[in-house]
């Protein structure tokens, strides 16, 4: 009888272990996928299939992303180089509301460079960014580029034990995607019933149980001018102007020295 009792312990505590490390194996795997199929992440959505580029520090998104998640208006033009952007519909403010007005009602369309990789047309974020008013970045550590229209108001948790999980589903027997940290900050997003919809810094989404979370209202400014007020000349004199060549990429030229006489440049995806 003693042996039977001590048969079915040692059964019992090898079904046990069986269970465990299934249950971790599957963790791993489940963390391992994530890591490798979050590359693009729109506020708490992975948008899969969308491969981003980084050239120069700059994010680069398919024009076919922009048209069915962002912006359909995007007309390409016949050399297959460039992409037009229709302002009519589209808020924003230039240095001057006299300027702004005038852009708005003469249909003025933007000329964007397209990069082509793979047999696929990209765009450059920076000024569709300001554009479409959203907030586009990427992780170094993750390779993650998050995408976040503006809200005037977020809401942000911030960890308050030493360490807390980060689950896949909200439930305790979830798995495990994540820790984090007290003082760590996470974007929520919604409840549900115990539980946080969040993204971490890093970009992955996930779970968070709202024991390990204070939350708090964080306000967010948009900036979308387009540019600054100039500065004051006389307009009775010359303006010297030259044209800086943008074709298939948009040069940074923020950090170069003023050129003494000249006093416009404009690109020549204007001219």
């Amino acid at each position: 009888m003693k042996r039977i009792y001590i048969g079915i312990v040692l059964g019992l505590i090898f079904i046990t272990l069986g269970v465990v490390l299934s249950y971790k194996e599957g963790e791993i795997q489940v963390q391992r996928d994530i890591k490798e199929n979050t590359e693009l992440v729109m506020e708490d959505r992975v948008i899969g299939d969308i491969e981003g580029l980084l050239i120069d520090e700059e994010i680069y998104l398919p024009i076919s992303f922009f048209r069915e998640y962002l912006f359909q208006d995007i007309e390409i033009y016949k050399d297959n180089k460039r992409a037009l952007i229709d302002l009519t519909n589209i808020e924003f403010e230039l240095e001057t509301d006299e300027l702004t007005d005038y852009v708005k009602d003469n249909n003025v369309q933007i000329n964007i460079p397209i990069t082509v990789k793979n047999n696929k047309q990209y765009l450059p974020t920076k000024a569709l960014s300001r554009l479409l008013k959203l907030k586009i970045d990427y992780n170094e550590e993750s390779q993650i580029i998050t995408i976040d229209k503006y809200h005037s108001d977020i809401i942000v948790g911030k960890i308050k034990v030493d360490k807390a999980k980060v689950k896949l589903d909200p439930s305790t027997t979830s798995f495990t995607i994540s820790e984090l940290v007290d003082n760590e900050e996470v974007r929520v997003f919604e409840e549900v019933e115990e539980w946080y919809k969040i993204r971490t810094a890093l970009g992955y989404i996930g779970f968070m149980h709202k024991n390990d979370l204070e939350t708090y209202e964080k306000s967010t400014d948009l900036d979308n001018r387009l540019n600054n007020i100039r500065y004051d000349m006389d307009k009775n004199e010359k303006i010297n102007i030259t044209w800086e060549y943008v074709y298939e990429k948009t040069p940074d030229i923020s950090g170069e020295d003023r050129i003494e006489g000249l006093d416009v440049v404009s690109p020549t995806c204007l001219a």
